[in-house]
């Protein structure tokens, strides 16, 4: 199995080292596109090479609409699983999570109220994918990519958020964005 990853990632670096010096496709190429395809590659190979924990005693049930709506604080680790974590956040009106990337980490965010603009791109000042959400509704952000989410409604935005791998730590409960960015411990 690991050989045949390890050959999968062989082929794609070919094929891409092929295109990128091809003068007829390098247009299509830039840092940012160079960098999402290094780190897709990162994600590849790091699992193979690493422990694997046994987090079998961490088995519960969440009703993860209820928790969400009954959350006031900006962020709240929910549950942390070896390979995935859930979180429940809540975004003010006027206000947004605020732009980031996380370089190794998949992320699915769903909207349990209110309603949202997601805007996401390959680079910070390139954030060509936008679409507007509402309750019941999720965006799924490949690791690698820059997104932030905006609370367009007049409302508290309710959220509840996988990361996979883990993104923050066990149990952690940031109350105000200002927290989370470090600014207010």
């Amino acid at each position: 199995y690991k050989m045949s990853i390890l050959f999968s990632i062989f082929l794609s670096l070919f094929a891409f080292f092929h295109i990128a010096h091809n003068p007829g496709y390098i247009k299509m190429y830039n840092f940012c596109h160079i960098l999402s395809f290094l780190n897709t590659i990162n994600r590849t190979i790091k699992p193979l090479f690493s422990e694997q924990p046994d987090c079998r005693d961490n088995i519960c049930t969440i009703d993860l609409r209820d928790k969400a709506l009954q959350n006031h604080n900006y962020r709240e680790t929910v549950w942390t699983g070896c390979f995935m974590q859930m979180t429940v956040m809540c975004i003010p009106a006027c206000s947004d999570v605020g732009l980031e990337i996380h370089d190794n980490t998949d992320q699915i965010i769903r909207i349990e109220q209110g309603q949202c603009s997601v805007r996401m791109g390959c680079c910070p000042n390139e954030l060509c994918f936008r679409q507007n959400l509402c309750a019941g509704e999720c965006v799924c952000i490949p690791a690698g990519t820059w997104h932030n989410i905006i609370n367009i409604g007049n409302n508290p935005l309710k959220l509840s958020s996988i990361y996979a791998p883990p993104h923050h730590p066990r149990g952690e409960t940031q109350t105000t964005k200002a927290m989370a960015m470090g600014m207010d411990c």
